[in-house]
């Protein structure tokens, strides 16, 4: 159940430590490896049309994977071990980023997610279920729900995360939730516009 008022708790870290940080941005080699080599062969070929078209291909070959490249598989396999209380409602896999920032350093510049868990709409609110926070909001709280690109680092094509707005939630005034789930790009668009569908429809049931 959500309560009446937001709700927020925050613990130590106890999957997404540092080291799981740096094994989820490892990934971001997966998608090196194709562009490295494709200007290997290329720089061993004549000038020709073929020496086009490998970059092309290479580029969009990586843009296709570009949520493997985010550590998704190592992130969905991370959140499925937490324990999910609200099992038969909606539920997603992703991260969730507050306005101001609770993580703060390196990490904070190395992941732009402050945690990633369990996602779920209820019909009073919304949950977080993470790995070091928890946080409930009851959709009256909510002010606005919009979405938002996340930049280059999805080169703007990744499905876009889902912003909230909020009111009486302790130290934050909004927080961004963004799909974690997907491997392939069409499927982090399609998973990104569930999820903002459900909360947006939800939201709008309520007032």
């Amino acid at each position: 159940m959500t309560s009446s008022t937001p709700q927020i708790q925050l613990t130590s870290p106890r999957r997404l430590t540092f080291a799981a940080v740096l094994i989820i941005s490892a990934y971001g080699l997966l998608l090196v490896v194709p562009v490295l080599a494709t200007i290997m062969i290329v720089s061993l070929l004549h000038l020709g049309v073929i020496t086009i078209l490998l970059p092309v291909l290479a580029v969009a070959l990586t843009t296709f994977f570009l949520p493997l490249g985010f550590g998704n598989p190592y992130v969905v396999r991370l959140v499925r071990s937490m324990p999910q209380n609200e099992a038969t409602n909606p539920s997603f896999i992703a991260q969730i980023t507050f306005d101001p920032r609770v993580r703060s350093g390196l990490r904070a510049l190395m992941e732009d997610a402050d945690d990633i868990g369990w996602v779920t709409v209820t019909d009073s609110g919304v949950l977080f279920e993470g790995d070091s926070i928890a946080m409930s909001v009851p959709f009256t709280r909510i002010e606005a729900i919009s979405t938002e690109s996340i930049g280059w680092r999805g080169l703007f094509l990744y499905g876009p995360q889902t912003v909230i707005k909020v009111t009486g939630l302790p130290n934050a005034k909004a927080f961004k939730l963004a799909e974690r789930s997907s491997w392939l790009l069409p499927a982090a668009r399609r998973n990104a516009k569930r999820l903002h569908q459900c909360l947006a429809g939800k939201v709008k049931l309520t007032r």
